[in-house]
């Protein structure tokens, strides 16, 4: 089984206004911080250009000193936050031979813990591709909580995800212009190889922290996700069907 040590993972954050910046570092060096923690071999914190104020790398960069945090790399990345910001990160970890690598949000920090990671690289060895965890949104009803039950249905969400990076890459990265960055490279996941998804149940179910700042950004994600992956299916040449279909025997679980 992989281990924690040889993983890299991503983390993303960034300000749009001047006072936003100390809230943002702080969710970022949390995270950072909670990863080293766990032993991963890299960490990288990916700010994206477009849509940063410009001071947040700066101040992160000083909360996280290249002396003290030797395996955190912070990196600011241009084009869309979604996919353009990650492509940036799978690169940097493809070229230092980390994988798999986790893509993780700082509002899903309370599930950043050693029995989630260990299940999810257990997943790796039996065969997945890209594995991630079904999180619940307490303050939406099971029946409703699209992020949950889209994760459940094969449709990995970036809130708490893992990626085989070799096969990543060979997928095409990211492409996706409409934040459902995951959907493509799924598709051609399960084009290229059959069932290789891996979605999991965590251990325990922590509240997701949403940021103050990200609210209603997290309300328009939250209520148009369904539709935005049926289109990114589609474009990909698949279907939610064939995603289903693309899930490893015996999971989620």
């Amino acid at each position: 089984m992989h281990k924690v040590s040889e993983c890299g993972i991503l983390l993303r954050g960034y300000a749009k206004e001047e006072p936003e910046v100390k809230d943002v570092v702080e969710r970022l060096r949390r995270s950072a911080m909670r990863a080293e923690e766990l032993g991963f071999g890299r960490i990288v914190i990916l700010i994206p250009e477009d849509k940063d104020c410009g001071k947040t790398y700066d101040t992160l960069s000083a909360e996280l000193p290249n002396d003290e945090f030797k395996n955190v790399f912070i990196e600011c990345s241009r084009g869309n936050g979604h996919s353009d910001a990650l492509n940036t990160g799978v690169e940097f970890l493809r070229k230092s031979h980390h994988s798999p690598l986790f893509v993780v949000s700082n509002k899903a920090l309370e599930y950043m813990v050693p029995k989630n990671v260990e299940k999810i690289l257990a997943s790796f060895k039996e065969g997945a591709l890209v594995a991630g965890l079904a999180i619940r949104d307490s303050d939406v009803a099971e029946g409703e909580d699209e992020g949950y039950l889209g994760t459940l249905s094969g449709r990995i969400s970036n809130t708490f995800a893992a990626w085989d990076t070799a096969a990543l890459h060979a997928a095409g990265n990211f492409d996706s212009v409409i934040g459902v960055e995951e959907i493509a490279p799924i598709v051609r996941l399960v084009a290229a190889h059959g069932p290789c998804i891996a979605p999991l149940l965590p251990t325990g179910q922590a509240a997701i922290n949403i940021s103050a700042l990200r609210a209603q950004h997290h309300d328009f994600v939250i209520t148009t996700k369904r539709t935005r992956q049926e289109q990114e299916a589609e474009r990909a040449g698949g279907s939610f069907e064939l995603i289903e279909r693309g899930i490893l025997a015996g999971y989620p679980k």
